[in-house]
């Protein structure tokens, strides 16, 4: 009891109170423990009593505490639930243990009776407010705050390495700062009061700084870096350290290795993610993963997924994953006789930026819309984010999008992507069009399906560098189709067929044409996929067509519709005209609009390549800042 009472003397709500009567208030307290994910209250139940934290993290959450919007975040000390005690109504949100927690819980008309007969109380309870304000914007921060990389098998040897690395690429984005938790025991390094320890750690209690020693410097000087002492016993509270440093930093990697100790597994069932290390081709990986899982199984209400990244020489994609956002294993390049640098090259780190993107919830999409010949300016885009150093962790795209975004996720630069379209639209009529007596278009289709057989025949979309989306339109179904695996040469061949231009591609019971049919920009895709933020290049048409202006300085129509290819103009501008409608329904479902300015040119001018890609790169150029403001600075380095 008078443990109870001492620790009310230094929580915010009752520290005010004169020590005679904390006692009175320890003897009514009711204590209740709460594993991770365990919900405390709904929105919209009784308030029939005040908590205070004694260990532990939670969070207040809108509507339903399992899965509700985080409003605010109480920790080891702090109270919740007063509102509706004080008010008579019921809850207006939930609160949820987002770590292992204790609280004491007091009856609802003790609280109301003490702040009656004690006033000051009204004071503290302001106090309470403006910390919820204070952490509201930490608290609903995207992505996973804390996050556990779990060294396995052969790859134990560099799992601390990569999990620094991957702190700093964290810390990159928006220079968050990080805290690295490492939970392999200092060896002969016992935990010392008087331990240099990061400034972050100034306001730790005394028992949580006896847990920990300064651990190897990171790099970056907003990533703090502690490890677990020696001796630390295994009851020791290792939640409430990974609660702390949560409070602390902007996110929080827990690295260990296994076999790891029941500490380690504590600290790790309190993440809120878990990426396994491993080396690609141990053979016991697998089963160490598994026993492990069990062991968290029994610690926590609802184990996280975990997914996988695999150390592998000369590899650096996402394993087979269809184009989910959610993919389970990435590949990171790793070159062992590279040793401890081995994490620091150009080739590890893209990987490891692109995990960081996965943890802070900024994966990005690259949408690149139908437009026949003016996907030119594509290419002009592509060259400003080559620059820039920006990563797309996804590509869509449909009809000319499909096959620009299909090279870019095979890993063509912008300029190998500029030649082949070049050295195409230099003489359509021997790579791309072969005339044929009108039936289902006026093109065979025979030159347009071999033309994309010659790059992309074997190619699986799901063993590709990046997830890629190219949408098609089934006319059996009346239905888009959006193909995200199987054989990339079928995807580009269909998505490219242009009604009455090209042939319909029969794949199975349906006959398929060009994704411009149906969904010329297809941001919902990738949303639907998962991605976070989609950076969207737009060509349709902004207005009625001026042409350019020809020698005289008089405007001429738009190229093509006046020329010898007027008749696959005409088809291209009528598909304008009826996407869109289609575009207007993506544009809410975009972070950042490119729209080239490209109403001096028809869909079929391939003539006007040189001035089409200044004007995409133009245009890029003028979005750059918004893009950046969003990926936050963990561009390419």
């Amino acid at each position: 009891m008078e443990d109870v009472a001492a620790f009310l003397a230094k929580t915010v709500l009752f520290s005010v109170l004169p020590p005679p009567v904390l006692p009175t208030i320890a003897r009514a307290a009711t204590r209740i423990a709460l594993a991770k994910g365990e919900t405390l209250f709904d929105a919209g139940s009784a308030g029939d009593a005040v908590f205070v934290v004694r260990s532990g993290l939670m969070q207040i959450v809108s509507g339903a505490a399992f899965g509700g919007r985080p409003l605010a975040e109480a920790a080891r000390g702090e109270h919740l639930g007063e509102m509706a005690v004080l008010t008579g109504e019921p809850r207006a949100a939930g609160a949820v243990a987002v770590i292992e927690s204790v609280l004491y819980a007091f009856p609802g008309e003790l609280v109301r009776e003490l702040f009656q007969a004690h006033p000051i109380l009204w004071a503290r309870l302001s106090l309470g407010l403006m910390r919820n304000l204070q952490t509201q914007g930490r608290c609903t921060a995207l992505g996973d705050r804390t996050c556990a990389v779990v060294g396995v098998g052969s790859a134990v040897a560099h799992s601390f390495a990569l999990t620094l690395a991957l702190a700093e690429e964290l810390g990159s984005i928006d220079g968050e700062s990080i805290a690295v938790l490492d939970c392999v025991p200092a060896a002969g390094v016992a935990p010392a009061e008087g331990a240099a320890l990061p400034g972050g750690f100034s306001e730790v209690t005394q028992s949580l700084r006896r847990l920990v020693t300064s651990g190897a410097a990171g790099r970056a000087s907003n990533v703090d870096v502690v490890r677990l002492g020696a001796d630390c016993a295994a009851d020791s509270p290792v939640a409430d350290l990974v609660a702390e440093l949560r409070r602390r930093h902007a996110r929080v990697l827990v690295h260990a290795t296994l076999p790891w100790s029941a500490l380690a597994a504590r600290g790790i069932a309190q993440c809120d993610a878990l990426r396994w290390v491993v080396g690609r081709d141990d053979p016991a990986a697998p089963e160490m993963c598994a026993g492990a899982l069990q062991e968290l199984a029994a610690l926590v209400r609802t184990p996280v997924a975990p997914r996988v990244l695999a150390l592998a020489a000369g590899a650096g994609t996402v394993a087979p994953g269809a184009g989910d956002a959610r993919a389970t294993t990435r590949l990171v390049p790793f070159e062992p006789a590279l040793g401890a640098e081995a994490v620091a090259a150009a080739p590890a780190r893209r990987a490891l930026r692109a995990v960081a993107r996965e943890i802070a919830g900024r994966r990005t999409a690259l949408v690149l819309g139908a437009g026949g010949a003016k996907g030119f300016a594509h290419v002009g885009a592509l060259r400003v984010f080559e620059r820039a150093g920006i990563e797309f962790d996804a590509v869509a795209g449909a009809s000319i999008g499909a096959i620009v975004g299909a090279l870019v996720a095979m890993g063509w630069s912008a300029s190998s992507v500029e030649a082949l379209f070049v050295n195409v639209a230099s003489n359509p009529w021997k790579t791309l069009f072969d005339l044929r007596v009108p039936t289902e278009a006026f093109f065979r289709s025979k030159k347009k399906s071999e033309l994309i057989g010659q790059y992309c025949a074997g190619i699986a979309i799901e063993e590709m560098p990046l997830p890629f989306f190219a949408i098609a339109g089934d006319l059996t179904a009346l239905t888009p189709v959006v193909f995200r695996a199987g054989p990339l040469a079928l995807a580009l061949d269909a998505s490219s067929a242009i009604p009455t231009v090209f042939r319909p591609v029969r794949h199975a019971d349906s006959m398929l044409v060009d994704g411009w049919v149906c969904d010329p920009l297809p941001a919902g895709v990738v949303r639907a996929a998962g991605f976070e933020r989609v950076i969207a290049i737009d060509l349709s048409p902004r207005g009625r067509p001026v042409g350019r202006r020809g020698a005289t300085g008089n405007p001429t129509a738009p190229p093509g519709l006046g020329g010898k290819l007027r008749i696959l103009a005409i088809a291209m501008r009528a598909m304008e005209l009826a996407s869109q409608e289609h575009v207007a329904r993506s544009l809410p479902l975009i972070d950042v609009l490119v729209r080239p300015d490209l109403d001096g040119f028809s869909s079929a001018d391939l003539d006007g390549a040189t001035e089409m890609i200044a004007r995409g790169e133009a245009a890029a150029e003028a979005a750059l800042p918004a893009i950046r403001e969003g990926q936050g600075a963990a561009t390419a380095h």
